[in-house]
């Protein structure tokens, strides 16, 4: 360095000439510094690049044009002609590692920094060249080529980056720091991503000769070869940015995967479609990184590598890119099966469904590679599916043996492509996931009753699965691939854990050794969630063997990576296990600890899923859960937490629509909160419907896909609910664009609105709102193998909570009557006849006489009701109790400020909660079309509207139905009561079809379902109920279930009366007690009070109660709506034939002809008992909702 410092200070006397000659560029003197800085710096460091890249951090500023020209015009026309040979070779071999290391340098300008590595290699050159250096210079020449080859590479890449989506960046929205910075770290890795590309297409251009790559990557070995290489090159470039900025991928309050869908949307058709289709390709490619990036947030890793696939996915066309279209349905499948976030089952259909599309691809003939990765995808999925048996299947065990089975002929078809002369590592792999199909099949083998109608015997399929890990061992070995030998060793654990052949002792203790290998690869700093999987599944395996205290501690040691929030499967099962076994050894507190993890998991499931109908069969597969943490608390003596938990369970999905119908933007205009109250009903009512008509149970739509029919009746039925479900997904989609511009309208207002908040669940503190001291509360829950009544009173101080313990016997006996009194339902006459001692059997297996001397004795005088399951469809406010020597009294009887029933105390709290505007002209609305079947119904409303004094009445079938379609004229519907006098139908099948009915009904008209098997068969005079999966009539003669979600807005409304037959009718199908009905749709389009119905009404008692109930209200309108109804029932009840006749002749309201009408129709009636109504069937039907 001696002769380099001695031309430095010969440079330093020229200072003045140079900086006349090139006065351009004033940096040029601090850069003569620099240049002798980096020269001794990769002296000392013998070209180190850790000590070298430091050191030009620091110096970004310097490596810029100045020190490019310096390059040439100082070092080439003044060093190389006046210096030593051996000073000049020594100066030029740095300049050499100096370019080298400038080519790597991830920092700075890279286009100019690769230009100062290629005059860095001129310079040298020329030295080389003036010395014949030969040898040297062919090196050398070769550099000269990577570097041309890095600046064009470079500059092309730059090209792309510079058109239009990051420098317009701050046109497409306004970004908080989080969100520009991630925006920063994305143009950095794209850049660099699309640098090794060009420079890996120009190596391997070179390497094969300027062959076209076209054709050779339709060589099996080629491709794979190509992808594993390229990946890889990525990986090595990539990660190391990624690991630096891992907060920039992952923040609680950002939603980085939704805004880069937004600026894809955005941004890149605004661009030439080449250039977009280069982004959206390294777009997908970065998908894979970060799929396979074991750093950071997991979860949203995968989010943000979905969106980049679903990006490219739009935005590839495949007239030019269609191995890269199709390699991305291909790492969608992938994606999707082991995606963390989102409906698990939806996950796994759509991960099938990318598969599908590239084995049965119709635009082109997939590549090898690609095949291999989609089938790898379908493989994964359909042993997935298999092995959520007891989560999704509802038993159908026989649709899984057939996923498992195409599993398997996925595998076959991949040991066609995957050789282990094409890639000895993805061959064992194949053989790993052939091991996993048989021990799902082994699982489902031992779950199934039926085994002989499963697949192969229990214990060949375990031999299968052993065997075919053991040869993915022969390549995984720990020393060469320690990660999938490592897995491999877990599945063999999980295998001997479903093992029921051979000894138990023996398979469990082989089951902890090969668990025990596979943690000494599963360390928890490096691989914290398969870390925790393994302990939990370690702790599955302690339990088999009975060792209880270790067992407990893998499970709570899992439980502290697999949070419900990042991983709420594993954590499901985690949480149950520890609560399991606890449970076991009474160790109530750590069960309940356990029980509220795995809750607090299925709580994040369903808060993942659009889907109303999946949330539900999230809640319905975990039930068990909540049933053992109700059972915990009650054994801990924790009253309080029981009953939180019975109220997480109830009616979810109906209080969390409540919920999000009373978000609104803040400074939104009254016309926005409009239409975004009507866009968000109709949304809500077609999804709803499109679910169910697409059959969003998983299991039951794999189930049909794999069902063989010629049977033209259901072709034809195909073709019809085809066509129903693509109106229903049109409309969809036109709401949806509706709403998305609704919101971009709405956020320049209130920029952090959304149209959902999260529900905060109600604690027994809560209650004292609800209720006052002289009101009670009775829940009632039905479990797996008890029943509990929870009694809930104030006492002004607190509130009071009892639970009242059934058994399994005494449940047993509450199924049998139930079963019993829906039986005979059928069989109108005696059902009705055997109605009062059923009620008062009813009575004594609920041990009303016990439950309720406590409660009357403490002054209570108002009672609320919350049923659950099959007890919402039973008149509970008519039940016997006698107490005294009074004989005939019921509920009703003992609260005079009535009894009224509410779906949950949390949709209670909804309702109260409701303002309603104060409307002084009390407008009553009623729909009364002419029915010849009912001829009461007229009578009733004609009667029931001289007590108000605006009214509107429609009659005509067609009138009633566009009164209710067109959301722009409901001013009817601003109503304070609505009443429908009409018919009624519950459909169990398909409860959004439950309908009230505008047209006549007759006998032959009422088909049967075999589940319900309900009629009548006193057809006149009822007002009537079918169930039924048939459609009753044309849809302009019904209001549907699905049209009150859809279409209604009655949030001026008071009350809705549906005098009409089965209308407070349940769905039963689901256990999660979600209170779907025509009152539920009523209460969400803004009511705050229902009265319906709980079975097939008589037309004249029917009559008579609702004019009575309505003089009542209007007599007393600040007095509850329970009240009115109570004193009209009870007066009814009671009432003789003589009083009856003396009431119709005294009426002001009954007009001279109904009166007639009424007093004839009470005079046929007198062979009958004096108290012609004491049936609880005339009286006892209807009940208040609110």
């Amino acid at each position: 360095m001696k002769g380099i410092k001695k031309w430095w200070g010969d440079l330093v006397n020229q200072i003045g000439y140079v900086c006349s000659i090139l006065s351009g560029f004033p940096a040029l003197p601090a850069n003569f510094s620099f240049l002798v800085e980096v020269l001794e710096t990769i002296d000392k460091s013998e070209g180190n690049s850790q000590e070298v890249y430091p050191f030009l951090s620091r110096n970004l500023d310097k490596l810029n044009r100045g020190f490019f020209i310096l390059i040439w015009v100082f070092i080439v026309q003044f060093l190389f002609k006046d210096s030593e040979p051996e000073v000049a070779e020594s100066l030029a071999n740095k300049l050499v590692i100096f370019g080298d290391l400038l080519l790597d340098f991830p920092e700075g300008n890279r286009i100019e920094q690769v230009e100062i590595a290629s005059e860095a290699y001129d310079a040298a050159l020329q030295f080389y060249q003036r010395f014949n250096l030969s040898e040297n210079c062919k090196r050398l020449e070769i550099k000269q080529i990577t570097a041309s080859n890095r600046l064009s590479a470079l500059l092309q890449a730059k090209r792309y980056l510079n058109i239009p989506p990051f420098i317009k960046l701050s046109e497409f929205t306004v970004i908080k720091t989080n969100e520009a910075n991630f925006f920063k770290l994305l143009e950095k890795v794209l850049l660099e991503m699309l640098l090794v590309s060009f420079d890996f297409i120009s190596e391997e251009y070179a390497a094969n000769n300027n062959q076209d790559l076209k054709s050779l990557l339709k060589e099996k070995a080629f491709a794979f070869r190509w992808s594993e290489s390229l990946e890889k090159r990525k990986q090595e470039v990539v990660y190391p940015i990624l690991e630096s900025n891992l907060d920039k991928l992952d923040k609680r309050d950002d939603d980085f995967a939704e805004l880069l869908k937004q600026w894809a949307l955005k941004v890149l058709p605004t661009i030439e479609t080449l250039d977009a289709q280069v982004i959206a390709s390294e777009l997908g490619q970065l998908a894979m990184l970060l799929f396979k990036f074991p750093q950071g947030n997991q979860g949203s890793n995968q989010e943000i590598a979905i969106a980049c696939s679903e990006i490219a996915l739009k935005f590839i066309r495949s007239d030019t890119y269609l191995q890269d279209l199709i390699g991305l349905h291909a790492n969608l499948s992938l994606l999707y099966v082991n995606r963390i976030r989102g409906d698990r089952v939806e996950n796994l259909k759509l991960s099938i469904r990318h598969g599908e599309e590239v084995i049965n691809n119709k635009k082109g003939t997939s590549s090898e590679f690609n095949k291999a990765i989609a089938l790898k995808g379908l493989a994964l999925a359909y042993w997935e599916l298999a092995r959520e048996v007891t989560i999704y299947s509802d038993g159908n065990y026989q649709v899984l043996a057939e996923a498992l089975k195409q599993a398997i002929d996925y595998c076959h078809q991949l040991e066609e492509i995957i050789t282990p002369e094409v890639s000895l590592s993805e061959s064992a792999a194949l053989q790993m996931y052939l091991g996993n199909i048989y021990a799902a099949r082994l699982h489902l083998h031992n779950l199934s009753a039926d085994s002989d109608k499963i697949a192969n015997d229990s214990e060949e399929n375990f031999l299968l699965a052993v065997e075919s890990y053991e040869k993915a061992l022969k390549v995984f070995t720990l020393k060469n691939y320690p990660e999938a030998w490592a897995l491999t060793q877990f599945n063999l654990g999980v295998t001997y854990l479903d093992r029921i052949n051979g000894d138990v002792l023996k398979n469990g203790k082989k089951a902890v050794n090969f668990f025990k290998k596979a943690l000494q690869v599963y360390r928890r700093r490096k691989f914290p969630y398969d870390w925790a999987v393994t302990r939990c599944s370690l702790g599955g395996a302690y339990q088999n063997l009975n060792q209880v205290s270790k067992a407990i501690r893998c499970f709570q040691l899992a439980l502290k990576i697999l949070q419900p929030t990042f991983h709420p499967y594993d954590c499901l099962r985690a949480g149950t296990s520890l609560g399991d076994t606890a449970f076991k050894i009474g160790n109530w507190q750590l069960a309940i600890k356990g029980y509220g993890e795995a809750i607090a998991a299925v709580e994040q499931s369903r808060d993942w899923v659009i889907s109303r109908q999946r949330k539900q069969e999230i809640l319905e597969t975990s039930l068990y859960v909540y049933e053992q943490m109700i059972q915990a608390s009650i054994n801990a003596q924790q009253p309080d937490k029981a009953w939180e938990t019975l109220e997480r369970s109830k009616s979810r999905n109906l209080v969390e629509l409540l919920a999000a119908a009373e978000v609104y933007p803040k400074g939104a205009t009254e016309s926005q909160k409009q239409q975004l109250r009507n866009l968000r009903r109709s949304i809500h009512a077609t999804r709803q419907a499109l679910e169910e008509e697409e059959g969003w149970g998983a299991w039951q739509q794999i189930s049909r896909s794999m069902e063989q029919t010629d049977d033209a009746q259901s072709s034809t039925e195909e073709s019809l609910t085809s066509q129903k479900i693509e109106q229903q997904r049109q409309l969809l989609q036109y709401s949806q664009e509706q709403l998305n511009r609704l919101l971009d309208e709405i956020k320049q207002v209130d920029s952090q609105f959304t149209l959902t908040q999260r529900v905060e669940l109600s604690n027994l503190s809560d209650i004292r709102n609800l209720i006052d001291p002289e009101t009670a509360i009775l829940e009632w829950h039905i479990g797996i193998d008890s029943f509990q009544t929870f009694v809930i009173t104030h006492d002004n101080l607190k509130i009071n909570l009892e639970i009242v313990p059934f058994t399994k016997e005494d449940l047993e006996k509450l199924n049998s009557w139930a079963n019993e009194y829906i039986s005979d339902y059928e069989d109108t006459k005696r059902w009705k006849f055997k109605l009062g001692d059923r009620l008062s059997k009813l009575a004594q297996i609920l041990q009303l006489p016990k439950i309720f001397p406590p409660i009357l004795s403490q002054g209570c005088k108002q009672l609320i009701l919350i049923p659950h399951r099959f007890l919402h469809l039973l008149p509970l406010h008519t039940l016997p109790l006698t107490l005294s020597q009074e004989s005939d009294k019921c509920l009703l009887d003992y609260f005079p400020q009535g009894v009224r029933y509410a779906p949950s105390c949390q949709l209670l709290q909804r309702l109260q909660n409701r303002q309603h505007p104060v409307d002084d002209s009390h407008l009553f609305f009623a729909v009364e079309p002419p029915l010849q079947n009912l001829a009461c119904n007229h009578i009733e409303v004609e009667t029931i509207q001289k007590l108000f004094d605006h009214v509107m009445i429609l009659k005509d079938k067609k009138d009633i139905k566009t009164a209710f379609n067109l959301q722009e004229n409901q001013e009817h519907l601003h109503s304070s009561y609505v009443h429908f006098a009409c018919h009624g139908k519950f459909d169990f099948e398909h409860p959004l079809r439950s309908a009230l009915i505008f047209t006549e009904l007759f006998s032959n008209q009422i088909p049967q379902t075999q589940e319900t098997k309900i009629e009548s068969q006193e057809n006149s005079g009822n007002h009537y109920l079918t169930s039924s999966n048939e459609e009753q009539g044309n849809t302009e003669e019904k209001l549907t279930l699905q049209d009150i979600f859809a279409t209604l807005d009655l949030s001026k409304c008071r009350l809705v009366t549906l005098s009409a037959c089965e209308t407070g009718f349940t769905d039963l199908n689901h256990l999660t007690d979600e209170y779907v009905g025509l009152p539920s749709g009523f209460l969400y389009a803004g009511s705050t009070n229902v009265v319906s119905s709980l079975w097939s009404v008589e037309d004249l008692s029917t009559a008579i109660l609702m004019i009575e109930f309505y003089q009542n209200l209007q007599s007393s309108p600040d007095v509850s709506i329970a009240v009115h109804l109570r004193e009209a029932q009870l007066w009814l009840r009671t009432a003789k034939i003589d009083e009856l006749l003396k009431w119709a002749e005294d009426s002001n309201l009954l007009s001279l002809e109904n009166k007639l009408f009424i007093k004839g129709e009470l005079e046929s009636k007198k062979c009958l008992l004096k108290e012609i109504f004491n049936n609880p069937y005339h009286w006892g039907s209807f009940f208040a909702i609110g």
